[in-house]
C-alpha cells in the first residue's frame, strides 16, 4: 500500500491522465467551432475584417472575445500549441477535481 501524500495522489490520477493523453493523440484535430474562430481571427488580423470569407458580411463565430484575442496573436500557426495547452488544461482540471473530491470527501 502506498502511503498517503502527493505520490499516492499522482499514482491514482495517472491512469486518467494517460487516458486523456491517449485520447488527445488519437483525436488530434481542431473542432469546427475552433476552426471557424481561427479563420475569423486570421481575416481580422490580416485584412481588418471580422468575416469568414472576405467580402461576405456574416456573423458566424460563437466566441467574440476569443476570436478578437486570437487576432492579436502575430503567428496564426499556433494551433498545435493550443492543442497541447488544452491537454495540459485537462490534466490540471483532473488534478483539481481530485483535490476537491479529497477535500470534501465526495
Amino acid at each position: 500500500m502506498i502511503a498517503a501524500g502527493p505520490l499516492r495522489t499522482f499514482l491514482l490520477a495517472l491512469p486518467g491522465i494517460a487516458l486523456l493523453v491517449v485520447h488527445a493523440r488519437r483525436f488530434w484535430f481542431v473542432t469546427d467551432d475552433a476552426f471557424i474562430s481561427f479563420i475569423y481571427s486570421r481575416n481580422l488580423a490580416e485584412h481588418g475584417q471580422l468575416v469568414y470569407n472576405l467580402g461576405d458580411r456574416t456573423d458566424g463565430y460563437t466566441n467574440f472575445l476569443w476570436t478578437v484575442l486570437l487576432a492579436g496573436v502575430p503567428d496564426q500557426p499556433l494551433v498545435g500549441h493550443l492543442r497541447l495547452a488544452s491537454v495540459l488544461w485537462g490534466v490540471l482540471w483532473m488534478s483539481y477535481s481530485y483535490i476537491l473530491i479529497k477535500m470534501f470527501r465526495l
